[in-house]
């Protein structure tokens, strides 16, 4: 979480979430009053205008792995601490079976008791990283909802954020924000579109020989879709039942 004070952003892991923050300091004449990353908020303020990103849960693994390969990131770091280093290799068949780990709500444990205390059963990691940013004290919320129907009505009733970003197009979502009831509050529309065309992007996941992610298992992506649902249909609804 990212706080601005009339505008805070709920900055969920590999989504663009480096470079909103940049956008908004540079962008805004707020001060920054807090960051804490990827930490949700602890009160609703009112008045305030809170705001998320969002990304396709497949790229959004993909990226992980690659940032892990190039040996950055707290994920790559928990699996050798764990004595699996091997999980990460430059190829295919060594992303099919990191992928497969990170599906498996039996190993939900082990990326935080957090996860592993809310529903795992029910959603992937991915989903619950988006949702634990979502609410005010995300793991009692989440673990009120029995079924996915509870998770619906739970989102829709109690979600901090009232508008929501999508990765594939980061900066034209950013400036959308000055035509939203916050718009105010940004520099003129030049300077910011001045500076999203000029500035870099925090450093990229990229790709890395031995691994092409065009070339994934139908039956693991299929399993991304089923464990990652709730973000499929609420924000790639056209990606279910995509042929893969």
């Amino acid at each position: 979480m990212i706080d601005f004070g009339e505008i805070v952003y709920l900055d969920v892991q590999k989504t663009g979430s480096s470079f909103v923050g940049q956008f908004l300091r540079a962008c805004t004449g707020l001060p920054e009053l807090s960051r804490q990353r990827h930490a949700p908020a602890k009160t609703r303020r009112a008045g305030a205008f809170y705001f998320t990103t969002v990304r396709n849960p497949l790229a959004q693994y993909i990226s992980l792995f690659q940032y892990g390969l190039q040996g950055r990131g707290g994920m790559v770091e928990r699996f050798h601490d764990a004595g699996m280093a091997d999980y990460y290799q430059p190829s295919n068949a060594a992303f099919e079976r990191w992928l497969g780990f990170m599906l498996a709500p039996e190993n939900a444990g082990f990326f935080g008791v957090r996860y592993g205390n809310t529903l795992p059963q029910m959603i992937g990691l991915q989903s619950y990283r988006f949702l634990a940013l979502s609410f005010i004290k995300p793991g009692q919320t989440l673990r009120g909802a029995k079924t996915k129907d509870d998770l619906r009505r739970v989102y829709a009733a109690k979600k901090l954020h009232s508008h929501v970003i999508k990765t594939e197009s980061l900066n034209q979502g950013l400036e959308n924000l000055l035509d939203s009831e916050v718009g105010a509050l940004f520099k003129p529309r030049e300077q910011v579109g001045s500076y999203l065309q000029n500035a870099k992007r925090a450093k990229k996941s990229k790709a890395v020989a031995g691994f092409q992610p065009d070339n994934i298992s139908p039956d693991l992506i299929n399993e991304v879709k089923r464990r990652e649902w709730f973000l499929y249909e609420n924000f790639y609804p056209q990606e279910l039942n995509k042929h893969v």
